[in-house]
């Protein structure tokens, strides 16, 4: 009877071990840490791409050509302050 039982000990212990390694999320492999690694950077430099970049810059008394320019290229985020335009 105590054979049976350390065999059963000895059965179980083995299994566990294998389902341990089997299982590890955290595994130590330099293969897939390398992979993380490459995930993780990739996800980063994608993310950074994906977000609107907000750019405000004023132009103080620009000429009535440069203003044109401008509104052509920005034309529904073009906001203008002043209060009157005059073109030479």
């Amino acid at each position: 009877m105590y054979q049976k039982t350390s065999c059963f000990k000895e059965t179980s212990t083995s299994y566990t071990k294998k389902i341990k390694v089997r299982f590890n999320k955290y595994s130590r492999d330099s293969i897939r840490l390398y992979h993380g690694l490459l995930a993780t950077r990739l996800y980063i430099i994608l993310f950074s791409y994906s977000l609107n970049e907000i750019f405000n810059e004023t132009i103080i008394n620009p000429s009535g050509q440069k203003y044109e320019k401008l509104e052509e290229k920005y034309l529904s985020t073009l906001t203008c302050p002043c209060t009157q335009i005059s073109i030479p």
